[in-house]
């Protein structure tokens, strides 16, 4: 009985140190590569997806401003030329209507000259068509009116309209020796040309 109690025992005590070993082996189970993997790595793995769709938006914005910019910039190309343009035509159109009131007076100029040429007795008239006259011809010159040289000039086809040759030695060859009627120019343009004789042509 003795011995029975005896075996019992140290059974007992062998199981008893069994069991922190099998307790010791549960416990060393493979550690999951899951949990051991650097944080950081798993964060920038999980947010590489959103960095290139964040980076696809920024580069399609890009491009948009650059769009948006060179349209921009030929808007506004396209108005500096329309300003300019508009800015032309009515220079155009300004000079046109100078041009066509010059024109339209000058006979009465010229009426006026032919007066002032003509000997008349009362000094009074005379003085009344030069002022006339001469307020006239200042309106002209504020428009930019020049009368045309020509006497004594070498004839110039472009300002210059020859009504008669003579033949002159008191001349030299091909230059206007008298003026029948003025000729003016407003702005570098002819508004007529001298009405002019041209010795030895």
């Amino acid at each position: 009985m003795k011995n029975n109690k005896k075996e019992t025992a140290e059974k007992a005590a062998k199981d008893e140190k069994r069991e922190p070993e099998k307790k010791e082996e549960k416990q060393t189970v493979p550690p999951d590569e899951s949990k051991d993997c650097n944080p950081s790595e798993q964060e920038e793995k999980q947010s590489c997806p959103e960095k290139e769709a964040g980076e696809d938006k920024l580069a399609t914005l890009q491009a948009k401003v650059e769009e948006l910019e060179d349209q921009l910039l030929r808007k506004a190309a396209e108005f500096d030329n329309y300003r300019r343009r508009t800015l032309k035509e009515k220079e155009d159109i300004s000079e046109m209507v100078k041009l066509q009131v010059v024109t339209a007076l000058l006979p009465t100029l010229d009426n006026l000259e032919r007066a002032l040429a003509a000997k008349q007795e009362s000094n009074d008239f005379t003085k009344g068509v030069e002022m006339v006259y001469n307020q006239l011809w200042e309106s002209f010159q504020k428009l930019g009116v020049t009368e045309i040289e020509a006497l004594e000039k070498e004839f110039d086809p472009n300002v210059h309209n020859a009504v008669s040759q003579v033949q002159d030695e008191a001349f030299g060859d091909n230059v206007v020796c008298q003026i029948f009627q003025k000729g003016y120019q407003m702005s570098g343009r002819v508004i007529r040309p001298v009405m002019v004789a041209v010795a030895n042509p």
